[in-house]
């Protein structure tokens, strides 16, 4: 998440988010697990807010980590990049990345680093940002069923077992998930 020669992880924090906009309110304090927790709420465009929470270990390795970005009117996730357990038939390492504006549209990524979202977020704001070049993780299979061979999945249990979900997302593809 920090780069390796970061000797003050607290005031890089806040350099990395004055660097997406001046005025930004920004929070990095310790933790109750003897790490850090940093922490975003903001607008960051006339529409578009910023919800960034990560919390570290005292290696500052992150346990859990959300980088959220969405329009306000109406509320609609455009991406949301999370550390955090809970969807293992994605990713057992826990990163993965809810593609808008279905919040069940999650797809598993590689660990992120602060570099990554700064850059993310200012396409983002560019219009450069293409959900489709988010590349797909091979998966292994998941509890004996199905075998998952993309890390796509729209959330419905409208399918049965071991037939291809139909469940249109955004791009104009359809799911495709064997395991609902």
């Amino acid at each position: 998440m920090f780069p390796n020669d970061a000797i003050d992880p607290i005031n890089y924090f806040i350099i990395w988010a004055k660097s997406l906009k001046q005025n930004i309110v920004a929070e990095a304090k310790p933790n109750n697990k003897g790490g850090l927790f940093f922490c975003i709420t903001d607008y960051i465009h006339d529409k578009i807010l910023l919800n960034v929470k990560i919390n570290t270990d005292i290696s500052l390795t992150p346990n859990d980590y959300k980088f959220d970005i969405r329009e306000i009117s109406p509320n609609k996730l455009i991406w949301r990049y999370d550390l955090h357990p809970g969807h293992p038939d994605i990713n057992q390492r826990g990163h993965h990345v809810h593609v808008g504006p279905c919040e069940e549209d999650r797809r598993a990524t590689e660990p992120v680093t602060l570099e990554d979202m700064g850059g993310l977020i200012g396409d983002t704001l560019a219009g450069k940002w293409n959900p489709n070049k988010i590349p797909f993780l091979k998966l292994p299979e998941y509890n004996g069923k199905a075998p998952v061979d993309t890390a796509i999945r729209c959330g419905s249990n409208k399918t049965k077992t071991g037939e291809p979900c139909k469940q249109p997302r955004p791009d104009g593809t359809t799911c495709g998930w064997r395991g609902h």
